[in-house]
């Protein structure tokens, strides 16, 4: 319950009566939802929700690409695999052309979440006004449904309440991806350019939801680390 409602504190840090009456009915119900996909998600889910998980996000990328006129780059190949195929020929095609990469990630994030659906800009509103709940939701909801582009991660929740550039205190909430995929397919220019910049850039402008992307040092790994919210140096450290 005390969760619920420090969640559901606005971006101005008000209360409100509605929220204190539905931290109840939110933690008790979240906690089932949330228990029930974690006891069953490796077992049952996991495979289902992958395949078609990257299904949608590929014909997101044939439509925006299509519509814009640009080259749709398609591969015969299905799942993961054939996504990178893809996406390792459109980079090879458009490699340090940022404005291309980032616009054409915000297209398709957008596509995918109406796909999904979910509209963009009332998700936007909403991560604008609950901005500690949309921390927490979006990091719960990345470590469950983003298995299919970067692998297995680990959840870690802080609470930087004694972090002296903010005088308020600030949380954030850390996924560790303890070897991505993604990245270790289209290599590590590809990983800053075609996920870093435009995944930083959609979730903190677009989307009213900040994140900080930090690549784990090369020499050290593949791993790659999402922090999501107010986010201090010592939460992107490796």
């Amino acid at each position: 319950y005390s969760l619920a409602e420090h969640l559901m504190t606005d971006s101005g840090g008000i209360v409100s009566s509605y929220a204190r009456s539905i931290a109840m009915a939110m933690a008790t119900i979240g906690a089932l939802v949330i228990g029930i996909l974690y006891l069953f998600y490796d077992d049952i889910l996991k495979k289902h929700i992958d395949g078609y998980l990257t299904n949608v996000f590929r014909k997101c990328v044939y439509e925006v690409d299509a519509k814009a006129g640009c080259k749709v780059y398609k591969s015969d190949t299905p799942g993961f695999t054939g996504m990178m195929n893809e996406m390792k020929a459109m980079y090879k095609d458009h490699k340090g052309d940022q404005p291309f990469l980032t616009l054409g990630f915000t297209e398709c994030m957008d596509l995918f979440f109406v796909k999904l659906g979910i509209n963009p800009d009332y998700y936007a509103a909403f991560c604008y006004k609950f901005p500690k709940l949309a921390a927490w939701f979006n990091t719960i909801s990345a470590n469950i449904s983003f298995s299919w582009v970067v692998g297995g991660a680990k959840l870690i929740r802080n609470n930087n309440n004694n972090n002296s550039s903010n005088a308020k205190g600030s949380n954030s909430n850390v996924l560790v991806i303890e070897k991505c995929h993604f990245r270790e397919s289209i290599g590590e220019e590809g990983c800053i350019e075609t996920c870093k910049i435009p995944v930083e850039e959609y979730f903190t402008h677009r989307m009213n939801a900040p994140i900080k992307v930090s690549p784990q040092p090369r020499e050290q790994g593949l791993g790659c680390k999402f922090c999501y919210g107010q986010c201090s140096s010592k939460d992107l450290e490796w």
